[in-house]
């Protein structure tokens, strides 16, 4: 009886570790150095790296803005962390336009390392009202 239990756990276990791999790694054990009123990114994970920050009243497409971070390199597809230090949501996209597949960040919250089809694959971002 032992037997079944053991292998219906180790399949879970497998399971959640691999969908783990693929989401967002949330910290709320590390708060950034992000100005108030703003989205922060950075080019590296663990909030670290150069780094942009947006205010948080706009929405942009990065790609046609040509923005840049702080050591010049492009910010299209090059985000690996990102904290939200607004009153609003904001929405990252990896399409322009606002368009493909998407992670929504509540105000006051960070990924403190994307992970898979996420990591330095956004380009455009919507932030409304939460």
């Amino acid at each position: 009886m032992k037997r079944p239990i053991v292998g219906i756990l180790t399949a879970t276990a497998l399971a959640v570790g691999a969908a783990a791999t693929l989401a967002p790694t949330a910290s709320a054990a590390v708060t950034p150095t992000c100005s108030a009123t703003t989205l922060c990114t950075w080019k590296d994970g663990g909030y670290s790296g150069a780094s942009y920050s947006f205010p948080a009243n706009k929405y942009v497409t990065i790609q046609k803005n040509d923005l840049k971070f702080t050591d010049g390199s492009l910010i299209n597809d090059n985000i690996s962390s990102v904290y939200n230090n607004s009153p609003m949501r904001a929405t990252l996209y990896t399409n322009s336009n606002y368009q493909g597949l998407s992670w929504s960040l509540p105000p006051y919250t960070g990924i403190y390392s994307l992970a898979g089809v996420y990591n330095d694959s956004f380009t455009s971002i919507y932030m409304t009202v939460a």
